[in-house]
């Protein structure tokens, strides 16, 4: 077994600089990782605050944040949901101030002035519920009026 001669590409001083310099970039980008997360943990930190803390102010953060137009005349209601997992996919405001919640199967009425839905026992559709309006007689009194899909008669 002869000498072949020559040395191995890892013991020149021009490996050794570029190993320096792979490495100072790896470090490097590293460093900014983990700078730009925190600067977004933080960002979104400050968000939560601002959004789920302070709901009073809500309404007008998110018209500044996302450029919607106020309404004149529109009130804020805060309701309190009879479940977590409820979903209202229909509303309907009534001229007398009543509210009126649908979740595709039930109606809800919300009190004025907001507080927990309070379920309307004596509508029971037969059929999911599409859409919601209301309607009102000449006395002020007004209840809901809902657009519902018929269920096909089982054979």
């Amino acid at each position: 077994y002869g000498d072949i001669g020559g040395t191995w590409p890892t013991e020149s001083p021009q490996f050794e600089d570029k190993v320096k310099r792979t490495k100072k970039e790896i470090q490097d980008a590293v460093r900014w990782t983990l700078f730009l997360s925190a600067m977004l943990f933080f960002a979104m930190f400050i968000w939560s605050i601002a959004k789920y803390w302070f709901p009073a102010t809500k309404g007008q953060l998110s018209s500044m944040v996302y450029g919607r137009p106020t309404l004149v005349g529109a009130e804020e209601q805060f309701a309190n949901w009879s479940s977590p997992l409820f979903r209202p996919r229909s509303i309907a405001c009534a001229a007398d101030g009543q509210i009126f919640l649908s979740d595709g199967l039930r109606f809800f009425q919300l009190p004025a002035g907001g507080g927990t839905l309070v379920p309307m026992r004596s509508c029971h559709p037969n059929g999911s519920i599409l859409d919601l309006a209301t309607n009102c007689d000449g006395n002020g009194t007004c209840w809901p009026v809902a657009l519902v899909q018929q269920q096909a008669a089982r054979q």
